[in-house]
């Protein structure tokens, strides 16, 4: 294929020791029904044969191969590189271990062109394991805001989408699913998550969502993403709880009132501390979170006492 110069969609993968994953994700690119993409890859100084994957593909398939010679220790520097040599009017992070449908993109751009107030698609994910095989649908991530809502294709203010749900959890679980506008502020958002290293993508949607009027979910295209031990989805650390509170902190300063300030430290409480599995979510060496009242009221003036923190 001929890359346009001026591409309707900029794709970009940014790429980490997922060798095994990665021509599937290629090909997944490749085979669109909708070709109007330029190719842009990203290998972050991967250690096993990712780099001898991407440089197998002529340069026909591949407008940019970008690598670095050291780790940059998190993906959203990765993400912010790609964005910077991006020509497309429309973005899409394609996850080297993940893979989609051949009519990911063309659903997509038809649902821009049919509403141009919209500025950000997702389509239905399905989890499957390193082999491929089905693991699971995300109906139990979702069923604690809304057990319906993402069981069929609809739109939403974005405001509000951020009010309701995405401001208690990543409800765009996963970046594969996603293309988005790409506007002159991304740059900028990119700059205020760059140093994330696992939470980054739902801080970005929040910031980039903020100054939209619409999203599209899309229940007629699906994209797979992967569970397995070599994914920051595995790694539940401190780091990672830090990150969330920092989310939470951004949500109050931004998005809700007084009211709804205490629904949101609530919700936290009982689905990221006592809610199992995620009862030692919080947990690391020198304090263990257990559902015990003096506990609840100890932790509860820490994440206060950090939240209502100017910085």
């Amino acid at each position: 294929m001929e890359f346009n110069k001026t591409p309707k969609v900029s794709v970009i993968v940014p790429v980490y020791n997922h060798d095994q994953f990665l021509t599937l994700r290629i090909e997944s690119i490749l085979n669109q029904s909708y070709q109007d993409f330029e190719l842009i890859i990203l290998d972050d100084c991967s250690t096993d044969k990712s780099l001898s994957i991407i440089n197998s593909y002529s340069p026909s398939k591949i407008s940019h191969i970008i690598t670095n010679r050291q780790n940059g220790g998190s993906p959203f520097k990765q993400w912010k590189k790609g964005i910077e040599k991006a020509k497309g009017e429309y973005i899409w992070i394609a996850e080297s271990d993940d893979y989609c449908s051949s009519n990911f993109l063309k659903i997509a751009t038809d649902t821009f062109n049919a509403d141009p107030l919209i500025s950000l698609f997702y389509s239905k994910s399905e989890m499957v394991d390193e082999d491929g095989k089905f693991a699971n649908n995300l109906d139990w991530w979702y069923s604690d805001l809304n057990a319906n809502k993402w069981n069929e294709s609809h739109s939403n203010d974005s405001k509000m989408e951020i009010l309701t749900y995405l401001s208690k959890k990543n409800t765009i679980v996963n970046a594969s699913a996603v293309v988005f506008k790409n506007t002159s502020t991304i740059v900028w958002i990119l700059n205020e998550v760059v140093n994330y290293k696992f939470c980054g993508d739902w801080m970005f949607w929040l910031i980039y969502l903020k100054s939209t009027d619409k999203l599209f979910y899309s229940t007629n295209t699906t994209n797979y993403f992967r569970t397995h031990n070599n994914t920051t989805r595995q790694n539940v650390n401190y780091n990672r709880n830090f990150e969330i509170l920092k989310i939470y902190k951004w949500v109050i300063k931004n998005v809700y009132d007084n009211q709804n300030k205490a629904l949101l430290f609530k919700y936290f409480f009982d689905n990221h501390i006592i809610k199992p599995p995620r009862r030692f979510f919080f947990t690391n060496t020198w304090l263990l979170i257990k559902s015990t009242v003096v506990t609840k009221y100890y932790f509860s003036n820490i994440i206060l006492y950090y939240l209502k923190r100017k910085n």
